[in-house]
């Protein structure tokens, strides 16, 4: 704890304690006093000049007085506090040696009678601290997922854009090359199909006297294989 602090607190009590000194004093009981003091009085001179007794304050004059006093105590604290609680911290931090003391005497019960609203305190502050923490934390982790979800959709729609594209070239580019290859390889495959045509003829005329009717003419042979 700060000197300042403990200061403060020391100044407080003996602000406190002062008050409640001078309310105990003014509410003190005086009557009794009174009494003994005429009788004192009664006793140093002569019987026959005795005056009559004094009217005593009454049980409702001394509640008066104590009600006025209730009154007019909280207004003379507002106005003494100010200059006792000035004199006081004056006078204390004059004196460190005093100011030491008894900031060890009260000390202690500062921190007996604090200790566990502070551990309350702090638990509470604690408890909100981590609520809000793992609030957070949810929040940031949704709202990071959301955010890769996002992403990977627009990555994946991409790749699936690029893909498509992609093929459609390729289709085009080959469709291209198609005649290309044709060309390329027509004469060889029709090499082919000659030597093929040649080596087995007698096998395909025998198979196209069969399957062929009879008496067909060279025009029809072409009408028949141009059909």
């Amino acid at each position: 704890m700060k000197k300042s602090v403990r200061i403060n607190v020391l100044v407080i009590t003996v602000v406190v304690t002062l008050f409640a000194g001078a309310g105990l004093w003014y509410l003190r009981p005086s009557v009794p006093n009174e009494i003994l003091e005429q009788a004192r009085q009664r006793q140093s001179i002569p019987l026959m000049e005795v005056t009559p007794p004094v009217k005593q304050p009454s049980v409702e004059e001394v509640s008066n007085t104590k009600e006025l006093v209730s009154q007019l105590l909280p207004e003379l604290e507002l106005k003494l506090a100010p200059t006792l609680t000035e004199s006081i911290r004056s006078f204390l931090l004059a004196d460190e040696n005093l100011a030491a003391e008894l900031a060890k005497q009260v000390e202690p019960l500062l921190a007996s009678s604090l200790s566990p609203t502070l551990e309350a305190a702090l638990a509470a502050g604690t408890e909100a601290a981590e609520t809000r923490l793992a609030a957070m934390l949810d929040k940031r982790l949704t709202e990071h997922t959301s955010s890769l979800e996002r992403e990977g959709m627009m990555l994946a729609s991409e790749v699936e854009a690029r893909l498509a594209g992609q093929i459609a070239q390729a289709k085009i580019e080959v469709e291209a090359y198609v005649p290309q290859v044709v060309d390329a390889l027509l004469p060889a495959l029709t090499e082919q199909t000659i030597a093929a045509i040649e080596a087995n003829k007698d096998a395909y005329v025998a198979y196209l006297t069969q399957v062929l009717p009879k008496g067909l003419g060279e025009e029809e042979l072409i009408e028949l294989y141009t059909a």
